[in-house]
């Protein structure tokens, strides 16, 4: 699917994919666009959890990003600055920037995540 067919989807009725080891740290994420599961060819988008406790590691990928925070406090790291996150915080990422997401509260770190590109598999994590 490439053709930018407008689509609705539900977080709900997505599977959900996890991280969860040392080296990525731990996190889920459901991808609502990506050319492989619906049809568009300049973004994907998704949400992504990060638990109480845990961290999406320290990882750089060519493809710039954008974060917007739904739920929860946590601390974002962008190259060697670190900044304080909450709900209603905006975060964009460049490309091969160095960054990593805290969750320093106590529910649930909620973010939804764009990549300028039109497919999730054209980012390719570099983890340090």
């Amino acid at each position: 699917m490439d053709d930018d067919t407008p689509a609705v989807r539900h977080l709900a009725d997505l599977p959900v994919e996890r991280w969860d080891d040392e080296t990525r740290g731990s996190a889920t994420w459901q991808t609502l666009f990506s050319s492989d599961v619906t049809g568009t060819r300049d973004l994907t988008t998704g949400v992504c959890v990060v638990p109480v406790g845990g961290e999406l590691a320290a990882h750089r990928h060519a493809v710039t990003e954008s974060y917007f925070f739904l739920e929860g406090t946590g601390s974002q790291r962008l190259g060697d600055e670190v900044f304080d996150v909450q709900a209603g915080s905006a975060v964009m990422i460049g490309s091969d920037t160095v960054h990593a997401t805290r969750n320093t509260g106590d529910r649930p770190l909620r973010f939804f995540y764009v990549f300028a590109t039109g497919s999730f598999d054209d980012v390719h994590y570099a983890f340090d």
